[in-house]
């Protein structure tokens, strides 16, 4: 599962933001998920206690707000590019295989 958030952090898990219930809808090993943020803050990584999941920042340099919101549709496509070059390279490490009509590097 791929989903969004504006910033995680320590809050996305202790007030329920989306990204911490969708796990709920399987058991935590059968539902990887994967999060595109804008922004990384403090104990983001304790969404990992609660998915088995993976965090990947849209912003990959340091920019002024206004100019991340301009390129935000180039930055997200980055990141989404990005992601799922990983999980592609993940899906070889374990023997698994991605549909080709995903549009996939």
């Amino acid at each position: 599962m791929v989903t969004g958030e504006g910033r995680i952090d320590g809050q996305s898990v202790r007030y329920g933001k989306v990204v911490a219930g969708l796990p709920g809808a399987a058991p935590k090993q059968a539902l990887p998920l994967a999060i595109i943020h804008r922004r990384m803050g403090p104990e983001a990584e304790m969404i990992f206690d609660v998915a088995f999941s993976s965090i990947m920042p849209s912003v990959s340099a340091a920019m002024p707000w206004k100019e991340a919101l301009s390129r935000s549709h180039e930055l997200f496509e980055s990141a989404a590019d990005r992601m799922f070059r990983f999980i592609k390279i993940g899906y070889g490490m374990g023997g698994g295989r991605l549909n080709s009509g995903l549009g996939l590097c």
